[in-house]
């Protein structure tokens, strides 16, 4: 299987030495050793192997603890960490190989079947809430350890720590719901001069544009640091017919308006994507209403309202790239790894077709779940971009209603403080066509 342009690499010998029966177990290995040497660009002395085995004088063991659960299809979290999150082999020696296929895997949504009011894996379930790790990059550490590891046989030479990017995007949900919301949120805090303004601004033209049609605002701010972002669009309108409780979009995707903000946002350089609804449109039906010269084949899921083993499949049959894996309660790593890749198919036993771009970091996690300040949300921002400053591709979600400065008064200037502090860090934007150049895999040697 191959995904579009692989990046060219020095391939190295994987010899495998495993019982038989654990055929299922060797290729999830095979993958998450590519997946290592794709990352850090390794290459390795010419004619040497790396062993992977459960023998006392292997390259690298492999816990048999992991190779049983896996190969039967034992998935829950809790039947591979004990007290911390990583899997050890019986001897108590780290299995950094398995720990970090079993995070990218995301294996722990296979083995629960819990599921939060919107059909959603919770934080609250998963091993990351139990030992506080969500905001650590694991599987970065676990590939640094088996490249130490290697490197006490052989020579090994790769890239050195890059300068982090960033994604910023924008979930399109409503353009036209400044009413009631803003004018209800100026009055219950009182602030009546912002009350009389939305007033005024409404009777004196009535058909104007919402206070939450901010598209244009986000592509001039954007613009003065030299960013682009990407536009997320739901093509689908009112209530869902899934869900009662969420909301698909309040504008309609054929009109005039929506198309000329589309056209904006491609001649300025950003990039439009499906916001895949909450209905029971295919992926193709929902692409086929958005204007067909002005979209990219990338996607976020409406609400984060996805399942890992039903949806990954069909992302892989209409997408190149997803943009919905991260934790609405909580922000961080819900696979704990940094970096865009190819996820796998735990079922099928291969490499899916498109490229997963982790969701790190949410105005609604940081408002609505957490309670917190502009302020207090801007130090974790803040600290969250200090701490991966080096070889990390941090995702961004800033709701277009967040730049109104009515109901969300104070949320625009922390978007504007991360642009600042991105651009004096050098942490520049990666566009969705150089995360496909870049992180696409050829897996043919599987």
């Amino acid at each position: 299987m191959s995904i579009f342009m692989p990046q060219e690499i020095v391939p190295v010998s994987f010899r495998i030495n495993l019982n038989p029966q654990y055929r299922k177990a060797e290729k999830a290995l095979r993958y998450t050793l590519a997946l290592l040497q794709h990352s850090r660009g390794l290459s390795f002395e010419t004619d040497t192997e790396i062993i992977v085995s459960d023998a006392a004088d292997a390259d690298i063991r492999i816990s048999g603890l992991f190779l049983e659960n896996y190969c039967s299809h034992r998935f829950d979290w809790r039947a591979y960490f004990r007290e911390e999150p990583l899997i050890r082999c019986e001897d108590g020696r780290p299995d950094y190989l398995s720990t970090a296929f079993y995070m990218l895997s995301c294996l722990q949504e296979y083995g629960s079947n819990a599921r939060d009011a919107y059909g959603r894996f919770p934080y609250e379930a998963g091993y990351q809430k139990h030992f506080a790790v969500v905001e650590k990059n694991l599987v970065n550490s676990c590939f640094d350890a088996i490249i130490k590891e290697i490197q006490k046989r052989q020579a090994v030479s790769g890239k050195e720590p890059q300068v982090s990017r960033i994604v910023l995007t924008h979930d399109i949900d409503s353009l036209f719901g400044s009413f009631p919301q803003d004018w209800l949120a100026t009055l219950k805090n009182g602030n009546f001069k912002g009350f009389i303004r939305l007033l005024k601004a409404s009777l004196a033209h009535p058909k104007a544009k919402s206070a939450w049609n901010t598209i244009r605002e986000i592509l001039e701010i954007e613009g003065q640091f030299g960013f682009s972002s990407i536009f997320f669009w739901l093509p689908v309108k009112g209530k869902s017919t899934l869900d009662p409780a969420i909301k698909n979009a309040d504008y309609r995707i054929g009109s005039a308006q929506i198309r000329d903000l589309m056209q904006e946002v491609r001649s300025r350089g950003s990039v439009n994507g499906l916001h895949k609804s909450a209905s029971h449109l295919s992926f193709s039906e929902e692409f086929e209403r958005l204007p067909q010269d002005l979209y990219d084949k990338i996607n976020r899921y409406h609400f984060l309202r996805f399942n890992i083993q039903n949806d990954f499949p069909v992302l892989s049959r209409n997408v190149s790239q997803d943009y919905s894996l991260g934790f609405a309660e909580e922000p961080g790593f819900r696979n704990n790894y940094s970096l865009p890749y190819p996820p796998y198919d735990v079922l099928n036993d291969r490499p899916f077709d498109f490229i997963e771009v982790p969701l790190n970091i949410m105005d609604r996690t940081l408002r609505n779940y957490k309670k917190l300040s502009p302020g207090r949300a801007q130090e974790h921002i803040l600290q969250f971009l200090e701490s991966h400053k080096n070889d990390a591709v941090i995702s961004i979600l800033w709701h277009n209603q967040f730049f109104s400065p009515y109901k969300f008064k104070g949320w625009k200037p922390v978007y504007i403080r991360i642009l600042q502090y991105c651009r004096a860090h050098n942490i520049r934007p990666i566009t969705p066509e150089e995360i496909q150049k870049e992180y696409s895999i050829n897996f043919d040697s599987l």
